[in-house]
């Protein structure tokens, strides 16, 4: 019997999302130990690859309801935060389609028209990390991505904003995003000694055409 044939509505019974779990950890190690002995350029390891991911991405998001169901707060933001970088990294490689289903999860909600407009467009961007805790006079690093998303290649250019008092160190890129492999770069993110605590947000914007755009939350603390 397959080891994720259980219908998931088990996890609103109080305990099943621990059992559901075990059996999506083993199905995970069964896909492993496959892909490790798979020829990496076969057609065999492109589909063990998508298993793995989707057993990543379901884990995730088993783990939201098992955290909730014990009130683990910190456990279950934890999740939350995983399960929206896995969902919006697979988004255009088969694994999930981002929807106005999905990113509830996640404590998001999106319109049928911004979905629209996301898988209509030829190139997309996001932050995989959107809430950064940094202290006074420090610095912190951001990772910024691109995704091709009708799979023809194209170079997706960035802009960055920042607050009085936060410096980044580049404003501005550009990324190649080809097929299902995503571009990233990283910029640091210096705040002041002088910056005053408190919640700070960091505008980015993708393309000249506006692909997209996307906010992170930075809290500095003394």
């Amino acid at each position: 019997m397959p080891r994720t044939a259980d219908d998931p509505d088990v996890l609103n019974t109080p305990g099943q999302a621990t059992a559901l779990r075990t059996k999506y950890q083993a199905a995970a190690a069964d896909v492993a130990a496959a892909r490790a002995k798979t020829d990496r350029s076969s057609a065999a390891a492109i589909v063990l690859d998508r298993l793995a991911w989707g057993c990543e991405l379901a884990l995730a998001d088993i783990d939201i309801t098992r955290y909730t169901q014990v009130g683990d707060q910190a456990g279950k933001q934890q999740a939350m935060a995983l399960y929206r970088r896995l969902t919006q990294r697979h988004r255009f490689n088969g694994i999930q389609l981002e929807s106005a289903y999905t990113t509830p999860r996640y404590g998001e909600q999106v319109t049928r028209q911004q979905i629209a407009k996301e898988y209509r467009s030829p190139a997309w961007g996001y932050l995989p990390q959107i809430r950064f805790s940094v202290q006074q006079g420090a610095s912190v690093d951001v990772t910024i991505t691109a995704q091709d998303v009708d799979f023809q290649g194209h170079d997706v250019e960035w802009t960055l904003t920042t607050p009085q008092g936060l410096t980044a160190e580049r404003t501005q890129g550009r990324l190649r995003a080809s097929g299902p492999l995503e571009a990233s770069e990283t910029v640091r993110l210096s705040v002041g000694t002088d910056v005053a605590p408190g919640n700070y947000a960091v505008a980015f914007a993708e393309d000249g055409r506006e692909l997209t755009s996307a906010q992170c939350a930075v809290t500095v603390s003394r």
